[in-house]
């Protein structure tokens, strides 16, 4: 999450945190106040964010949350997951979280 410094004062709905759908999907650290990554990406991130960039909203949200939910529950299934073809890796997000992300 970033802070977008939103506030009452400049909209009756601010959101004053937004969540970086592709940082929680490679699950790293993001700079609080300008959502970018803290570390740098390495070429096998940034080729996985090339393919990420291109899904639906949806998509993205439920491929991050079942990348989120997989670190947080085994961390080297996750590594071995993130090895894996971006196609192979949507095909087995869906699976597992139900849906369909064409």
């Amino acid at each position: 999450m970033y802070y977008t410094g939103e506030c009452f004062q400049q909209t009756p709905y601010p959101k004053p945190y937004r969540v970086v759908l592709e940082a929680k999907y490679l699950c790293k650290c993001v700079a609080a106040d300008t959502g970018r990554t803290v570390e740098p990406l390495t070429k096998e991130e940034k080729k996985l964010l090339s393919h990420f960039r291109l899904l639906n909203y949806d998509a993205k949200a439920a491929l991050a949350e079942y990348s989120a939910r997989l670190h947080k529950d085994d961390i080297f299934l996750w590594k071995q997951w993130m090895e894996q073809p971006f196609e192979i890796q949507l095909q087995m997000a869906v699976q597992r979280m139900g849906g369909s992300y064409d």
